[in-house]
């Protein structure tokens, strides 16, 4: 199912992962709205300077900045309430993992390359349980999930990652990548 993806620390360089990542988004049918305070366009895609050029609220906001930078950035990010984050390998941020799970938005460690090419860059988490709502569940790195009946089984396996998935009226569902044990 096609989505809106941000992509936080987009590159014009086609050597550069966030690039990769733009050019894969694209041909597996997302919206893809990059984010550069530097670049106009990319591919004759337009470019946003900064997060607050974001008007909705995203399905996927994937990570290209240095983790480092991204504390400074937590207030934009939570503001534009994206229904899940994904931290690409070397953008893992504990200050603002924590921020998103206080603040109820599903993040995920994982690879948005290696998520496309498997097959596993599904819809977001389904948001956690509120007004007596169905009951929540808790994975690896707090990310919850609701209305699941059976427990998630592991799929594949890659280094690195675990992909769990579950069934939902009869019918399986990609979660999402998780750190391996």
């Amino acid at each position: 199912m096609p989505e809106t993806t941000v992509i936080l620390g987009a590159s014009d360089n086609p050597e550069r992962y966030a690039h990769m990542a733009f050019q894969l988004l694209l041909k597996h049918g997302h919206t893809v709205i990059p984010i550069h305070p530097a670049l106009k366009e990319i591919d004759d895609v337009p470019v946003a300077a900064s997060l607050d050029f974001i008007q909705t609220a995203p399905d996927t906001l994937t990570l290209y900045v240095g983790a480092a930078r991204l504390p400074n950035m937590a207030a934009e990010i939570l503001r534009m309430r994206p229904s899940r984050v994904i931290f690409n390998p070397g953008t893992e941020s504990p200050e603002l993992q924590a921020r998103l799970t206080q603040a109820d938005i599903p993040w995920i460690e994982g690879c948005t390359l290696d998520m496309l090419r498997t097959g596993q860059y599904c819809p977001p988490a389904l948001p956690a349980a509120r007004n007596g709502g169905p009951p929540e569940r808790r994975f690896p790195n707090n990310t919850r999930l609701r209305a699941v009946n059976q427990e998630p089984k592991v799929c594949i396996r890659s280094p690195g990652s675990v992909v769990l998935m579950f069934a939902v009226a009869g019918m399986s569902d990609c979660y999402g990548c998780f750190p391996g044990p």
